[in-house]
């Protein structure tokens, strides 16, 4: 039985651990449709104001950061989890202080040679980037890492919602300060600050929020804890800077061939893409700290998280394929153009879905050669194409997308047979074609998005049910994870979903 932390709220002692790392996937998630719809917002009126142009400056300089960012982390965000999850599992407050404290002495040191490499890239490769934008990508390496770290505490413990509350108030911001500058003339560099702005207030907040809320956690420096936090990041690491090539080289390789337009219409699209695809990436990844803190149950744990991720994501990807064009169009006419892109990167939606569920229970095994060979898988042919298919634009970044999520799913196939994890393979051809089928249908027929949306919508879930794709138990977890727990709503759930199965 997990033991609570004291000041960090109760334990949901009748939820099993699914419906816990649901539920805090769902918060996590939360966290990216707001980032992403404070974002459209940003974008539609940035690129409104100031045109393609500025969005291409600002895109670039925010995709170098990523980049270097998870080049120079060394997977210690990510690695940091597995410490904080057993932790917090545990209620060792202590350990879980040292192992916080640790991560980020070493995240700030890592920071600074991410700086250093920026400026070197810049003034060997990005010459046409002004000295301003440098400067902003540096501080936003530094403070994304602290801000990453603080997110890894948060998913670890399962508080996710001061995560999603953080979000609001650090968009807010965003908003603010970005469309304030741009109104004012500042262009790609007011677009760039307010970035930096709310990267600057979440870091603030969340650093509030955890000294108030856990009172038991105290920060603490220990060298086995570095050296622990280090072997479990650098066994992610390749992964981790391979996965950021892989999503922001094709942003990075579209700005240096075909200019800053180019690169505004991609990088709305691989935007918009994101809201869907981070579906399953928010859901699965609160169940590698799980995982980690289980002694049993973690293969049934793991592929029925899985298929909750692809059955939440996969009608919203069908959707965005078939209306990809009506999605852009309210950014403006121009933005049509990335329809194709949009398409292709919301295919990526199962794939990557699959990829996360296999790759969290392969890495709370311990199996690191295993989880750098899915990471390599996934990013190398997206990094590949991106430089081979240059030419093409947009279209030629996204079809590298699309072929590494393909490939590293193809791999998480092998590694699921290498680690025991079944996979079924009725239930999920059930679940990503069925949404794809609908898609097509309402394509062929032309169907009005307020008409095939829903359609697809609704003829995705009642296949899934009827067909037991997802089962009463996924279904439950997933309710409970949605209502709040002891309350009358999750009576009136639990007894519709009694009826709906004839019980």
């Amino acid at each position: 039985m997990q033991r609570p932390l004291k000041g960090s709220g109760k334990v949901v002692e009748n939820l099993s651990g699914v419906s816990r790392a649901t539920r805090g996937g769902l918060w996590l998630y939360l966290d990216v449709v707001l980032t992403c719809f404070v974002g459209y917002l940003y974008w539609l009126i940035i690129s409104s104001t100031a045109g393609p142009s500025a969005t291409g400056l600002a895109a670039a300089t925010v995709s170098l950061a990523a980049l270097i960012g998870q080049v120079s982390f060394l997977g210690i965000p990510t690695g940091v989890q597995r410490f904080l999850g057993e932790c917090a599992g545990s209620g060792d407050a202590i350990n879980l202080g040292v192992y916080l404290g640790s991560s980020i002495i070493i995240i700030l040191l890592v920071s600074f040679v991410g700086v250093s490499l920026i400026l070197y890239l810049i003034v060997k490769m990005l010459s046409q980037i002004k000295p301003v934008f440098v400067l902003i990508a540096g501080s936003l390496v530094i403070l994304s890492g602290l801000k990453q770290v603080l997110y890894s505490f948060y998913t670890s413990t399962l508080k996710t919602h001061f995560i999603a509350m953080t979000s609001v108030i650090s968009g807010a911001f965003r908003f603010i300060v970005g469309i304030s500058l741009v109104y004012l003339g500042w262009g790609g560099v007011g677009a760039s600050l307010g970035y930096l702005t709310a990267v600057t207030m979440a870091v603030v907040m969340l650093s509030l929020l955890l000294l108030h809320n856990f009172h038991d956690v105290k920060f603490g420096v220990s060298l086995k804890a570095m050296m622990d936090i280090l072997k479990a990041g650098l066994a992610s690491w390749p992964g981790a800077a391979l996965s950021a090539l892989g999503m922001w080289t094709g942003v990075l390789v579209v700005f240096g061939v075909h200019g800053a337009v180019e690169t505004g219409l991609y990088y709305v699209a691989l935007a918009i893409a994101s809201v869907v695809i981070a579906l399953p990436q928010s859901l699965l990844s609160t169940m590698f700290p799980l995982l980690s803190g289980m002694n049993d149950g973690r293969k049934r744990a793991a592929w029925r998280a899985t298929k909750i991720a692809i059955a939440a994501s996969t009608p919203l990807a069908a959707i965005l394929v078939a209306y990809s064009a009506v999605v852009l169009g309210l950014m403006g006419a121009d933005y049509v153009e990335a329809s194709l892109e949009l398409a292709l990167l919301a295919l990526s939606a199962a794939p990557i879905a699959l990829f996360m569920g296999v790759w969290s229970l392969t890495y709370a095994y311990g199996r690191y050669s295993f989880v750098l060979a899915l990471s390599i898988a996934q990013t190398a042919p997206r990094v590949f194409l991106a430089f081979m298919l240059a030419d093409m634009g947009g279209i030629g970044a996204a079809i590298g997308f699309l072929t590494g999520s393909l490939v590293g799913a193809a791999l998480a196939v092998l590694v699921a047979k290498k680690i025991g994890l079944e996979i079924f393979w009725k239930e999920l051809a059930i679940l990503v074609g069925t949404p794809l089928a609908a898609a097509y249908l309402v394509g062929l027929l032309r169907v009005p998005w307020f008409l095939g949306a829903p359609a697809i919508m609704v003829v995705s879930v009642v296949c899934f049910l009827k067909l037991k794709a997802i089962s009463q138990e996924d279904l439950k977890d997933a309710v409970l994870a949605l209502v709040p727990n002891g309350s009358s709503i999750e009576a009136k759930a639990l007894g519709l979903l009694r009826m709906l199965y004839g019980e």
